[in-house]
């Protein structure tokens, strides 16, 4: 009974020990933004243009970037600080999209990387470019701690 007692406080100490030891307060996160797919409402769009789109989404900043935000805590605990970097980068990427590009901005976004391509097929223009209204679906992730935080759908019209 003696040393179940003292291995019970031994293992409550090293416990409190450890808590106090690795929480300073503070957390450094990084996020990711990532594309879980892009929905066209033309199926011929997929094919014609998916990685075209993608490029141009990429180049647009919609997607595939990262950003680091810190938190810290007032208990010196550090997975407080952590959830206080999460609540910054939800706001990142909350206000990242509250203006998004347009269909023509993806036009012309597709034919300024990409004019050889469409002269070859005789798209003199972006405007001449048919294509469609699309929606893409992008999560928002805590790549330090490898989890999903939120996931949008931005129309493109």
């Amino acid at each position: 009974m003696k040393k179940l007692i003292k291995s019970i406080i031994l293992f409550i100490g090293i416990v409190l020990v450890t808590a106090c030891n690795d929480s300073d307060g503070k957390a450094t996160c990084t996020y990711y933004v990532g594309t879980d797919s892009i929905v066209y409402t033309d199926s011929l769009d997929r094919v014609a243009y998916d990685s075209l789109v993608m490029s141009s989404i990429v180049s647009l900043n919609l997607t595939s970037y990262s950003f680091t935000k810190d938190g810290t805590s007032e208990n010196g605990i550090t997975s407080f600080a952590q959830q206080a970097c999460d609540i910054k980068a939800l706001d990142t990427f909350q206000k990242k999209y509250t203006s998004i590009p347009t269909l023509d901005d993806i036009r012309n976004e597709l034919f300024s990387k990409n004019s050889q391509f469409f002269n070859e097929k005789n798209i003199t223009s972006a405007d001449d470019i048919d294509l469609h209204p699309f929606s893409v679906y992008l999560t928002l992730w805590n790549f330090t701690y490898d989890y999903s935080m939120q996931s949008i759908k931005i129309d493109i019209q």
